[in-house]
């Protein structure tokens, strides 16, 4: 699974203020309650970093999440860098609800009302 440029760079600046605040990634781990091979692994840049763990990470270094998310982003140049990463790749665009014809909704599948056994009074016997 390839990481993105973005994950890359977070784990690089979470390296970068551990080292300023010289913290072994041990202490880090114990401080942020993870697991010190899952944190290893995300900082190697073997697994992404999610936002819970972002969040974990930042007040264990006494530093606010988004001065991590900020420096990371503009390591790699900033938010257009970013966007123009991710264009070209299998994602979905975004559209407001108001541009969707009627017809374009009911083909739209929505699990919790596409369940037949949510439409039935046995889901609360």
């Amino acid at each position: 699974m390839e990481k993105s440029v973005l994950n890359e760079a977070l784990a690089a600046e979470i390296r970068a203020e551990r080292a300023r605040k010289k913290v072994t990634i041990k202490e880090l781990a114990l401080a942020a309650g993870m697991v010190e091979s899952t944190l290893n692994r995300a900082l190697a840049g073997q697994r992404d970093i999610n936002v819970t763990q972002i969040g974990l990470i930042a007040r264990a270094l006494s530093v606010d999440p988004s001065v991590l998310v900020t420096r990371a982003v503009e390591s790699i140049g900033g938010l257009d860098a970013l966007v123009s990463e991710v264009q070209g790749q299998n994602v979905t665009p975004l559209r407001p609800v108001e541009s969707y014809t009627l017809d374009e909704l009911d083909k739209e599948q929505y699990a919790a009302n596409r369940d037949p056994e949510a439409d039935t009074d046995e889901q609360f016997d």
